[in-house]
Protein backbone atom coordinates (compact mmCIF):
# COMPACT_ATOMS: atom_id res chain seq x y z
CA UNK A 1 0.00 0.00 0.00
CA UNK A 2 1.13 3.50 -1.16
CA UNK A 3 0.29 6.74 -0.04
CA UNK A 4 1.12 9.63 -1.72
CA UNK A 5 0.70 13.40 -0.73
CA UNK A 6 -0.16 16.10 -3.33
CA UNK A 7 1.36 19.43 -1.85
CA UNK A 8 -1.02 20.88 -4.40
CA UNK A 9 -3.93 18.90 -2.54
CA UNK A 10 -3.19 20.36 0.71
CA UNK A 11 -2.56 23.74 0.08
CA UNK A 12 -6.24 23.67 -1.40
CA UNK A 13 -7.12 22.03 1.39
CA UNK A 14 -5.93 24.73 3.65
CA UNK A 15 -7.99 27.75 3.23
CA UNK A 16 -11.29 25.46 4.02
CA UNK A 17 -10.17 24.19 7.11
CA UNK A 18 -9.20 28.23 7.74
CA UNK A 19 -12.75 28.99 7.07
CA UNK A 20 -14.33 26.28 9.27
CA UNK A 21 -12.04 26.73 12.46
CA UNK A 22 -12.59 30.52 12.19
CA UNK A 23 -16.15 30.10 12.03
CA UNK A 24 -16.24 27.49 15.29
CA UNK A 25 -14.10 29.65 17.41
CA UNK A 26 -16.70 32.03 18.55
CA UNK A 27 -18.31 28.62 19.52
CA UNK A 28 -15.06 27.83 21.32
CA UNK A 29 -15.39 30.91 23.46
CA UNK A 30 -18.74 30.49 24.13
CA UNK A 31 -17.56 26.63 25.56
CA UNK A 32 -15.23 27.94 27.33
CA UNK A 33 -17.37 30.97 28.97
CA UNK A 34 -20.68 28.66 29.81
CA UNK A 35 -17.61 25.73 31.68
CA UNK A 36 -16.54 28.64 33.63
CA UNK A 37 -19.17 29.47 34.90
CA UNK A 38 -20.55 26.39 35.58
CA UNK A 39 -17.39 25.37 37.50
CA UNK A 40 -17.86 29.11 39.28
CA UNK A 41 -21.43 28.74 40.30
CA UNK A 42 -20.48 25.06 41.68
CA UNK A 43 -17.69 26.45 43.75
CA UNK A 44 -19.53 28.71 45.17
CA UNK A 45 -21.79 26.40 46.44
CA UNK A 46 -19.40 23.64 47.48
CA UNK A 47 -17.71 26.76 49.46
CA UNK A 48 -18.00 26.53 53.04
CA UNK A 49 -19.55 29.12 54.71
CA UNK A 50 -19.06 30.39 57.91
CA UNK A 51 -18.58 34.23 57.64
CA UNK A 52 -19.82 34.00 53.77
CA UNK A 53 -16.30 35.88 52.69
CA UNK A 54 -14.93 32.42 51.03
CA UNK A 55 -17.94 32.26 49.08
CA UNK A 56 -17.30 35.58 46.85
CA UNK A 57 -15.10 34.22 43.71
CA UNK A 58 -14.06 36.10 41.32
CA UNK A 59 -13.99 34.84 37.72
CA UNK A 60 -12.38 35.85 34.51
CA UNK A 61 -13.07 34.67 31.05
CA UNK A 62 -10.29 35.94 28.00
CA UNK A 63 -10.95 34.39 24.33
CA UNK A 64 -9.38 30.81 25.12
CA UNK A 65 -9.18 30.85 29.15
CA UNK A 66 -11.52 30.74 32.08
CA UNK A 67 -10.10 31.75 35.48
CA UNK A 68 -11.86 31.64 38.97
CA UNK A 69 -10.04 32.70 42.07
CA UNK A 70 -10.93 33.65 45.59
CA UNK A 71 -11.21 36.89 46.47
CA UNK A 72 -9.54 35.83 50.63
CA UNK A 73 -6.14 35.43 50.98
CA UNK A 74 -6.76 32.11 53.41
CA UNK A 75 -8.46 30.67 50.83
CA UNK A 76 -5.40 28.29 49.61
CA UNK A 77 -4.98 27.54 53.17
CA UNK A 78 -8.59 25.95 53.47
CA UNK A 79 -8.67 24.28 50.69
CA UNK A 80 -5.28 22.63 51.21
CA UNK A 81 -5.28 22.13 55.16
CA UNK A 82 -2.42 23.63 57.49
CA UNK A 83 -0.52 21.81 60.10
CA UNK A 84 -0.47 17.61 60.15
CA UNK A 85 -2.95 17.92 57.53
CA UNK A 86 -1.21 20.61 55.19
CA UNK A 87 1.52 20.28 52.50
CA UNK A 88 4.51 20.68 55.54
CA UNK A 89 2.67 17.22 57.90
CA UNK A 90 3.70 18.85 61.22
CA UNK A 91 1.76 20.95 64.25
CA UNK A 92 2.66 24.48 63.96
CA UNK A 93 3.05 26.51 66.85
CA UNK A 94 0.92 29.58 67.78
CA UNK A 95 2.84 32.31 69.87
CA UNK A 96 1.17 36.09 70.73
CA UNK A 97 2.57 38.74 68.59
CA UNK A 98 1.76 41.76 70.90
CA UNK A 99 0.75 40.37 74.45
CA UNK A 100 2.21 38.22 77.27
CA UNK A 101 0.03 35.53 76.55
CA UNK A 102 -2.72 34.02 74.32
CA UNK A 103 -6.16 33.91 75.92
CA UNK A 104 -9.45 31.96 74.82
CA UNK A 105 -12.66 31.03 76.18
CA UNK A 106 -12.99 26.62 77.58
CA UNK A 107 -15.77 25.75 79.33
CA UNK A 108 -17.05 29.30 80.10
CA UNK A 109 -13.69 30.05 81.72
CA UNK A 110 -10.89 32.07 80.36
CA UNK A 111 -7.62 30.49 79.44
CA UNK A 112 -3.70 31.70 79.60
CA UNK A 113 -0.70 30.02 77.76
CA UNK A 114 2.37 31.23 76.28
CA UNK A 115 1.94 29.21 73.35
CA UNK A 116 -0.31 26.78 71.87
CA UNK A 117 0.91 23.89 69.36
CA UNK A 118 -1.92 23.31 66.81
CA UNK A 119 -2.44 20.04 65.21
CA UNK A 120 -3.62 21.92 61.87
CA UNK A 121 -6.65 22.22 60.13
CA UNK A 122 -8.27 19.37 57.46
CA UNK A 123 -8.20 20.38 53.83
CA UNK A 124 -11.97 21.21 52.58
CA UNK A 125 -11.18 20.98 48.66
CA UNK A 126 -13.95 22.90 47.37
CA UNK A 127 -11.97 24.17 44.27
CA UNK A 128 -11.54 20.06 43.39
CA UNK A 129 -15.30 19.23 44.43
CA UNK A 130 -16.62 22.07 42.21
CA UNK A 131 -14.23 20.88 39.06
CA UNK A 132 -15.12 17.32 39.62
CA UNK A 133 -18.66 17.69 39.76
CA UNK A 134 -18.99 19.62 36.33
CA UNK A 135 -16.30 17.84 34.76
CA UNK A 136 -18.86 15.32 32.34
CA UNK A 137 -20.77 18.49 31.46
CA UNK A 138 -18.05 20.04 30.53
CA UNK A 139 -16.23 17.39 28.41
CA UNK A 140 -19.68 17.20 26.93
CA UNK A 141 -19.76 20.62 26.42
CA UNK A 142 -16.42 21.37 24.80
CA UNK A 143 -17.19 17.62 23.08
CA UNK A 144 -19.95 19.22 21.05
CA UNK A 145 -17.74 21.83 19.75
CA UNK A 146 -14.97 19.29 18.06
CA UNK A 147 -18.09 17.16 16.56
CA UNK A 148 -19.21 20.44 15.10
CA UNK A 149 -15.67 21.20 13.77
CA UNK A 150 -15.02 18.01 12.39
CA UNK A 151 -18.65 17.88 11.12
CA UNK A 152 -18.17 21.49 9.03
CA UNK A 153 -15.02 19.83 8.12
CA UNK A 154 -16.57 17.03 6.50
CA UNK A 155 -19.56 18.91 4.86
CA UNK A 156 -16.68 21.10 2.55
Amino acid sequence: MKIVLNYNSIKAFRPVVKAAIKQKNKELQLAIRDSTLQIYREAVEQSPVRTGRLQKHRFSISKYRGRIYPTVKYAYWVHEGTGLYGPLKRPYIIRPKTKKALRFKVGGKYIFVKKVVHPGIRPNPFYTRAIMKQDAWVRKRLQKVGVNLVNTLRKS
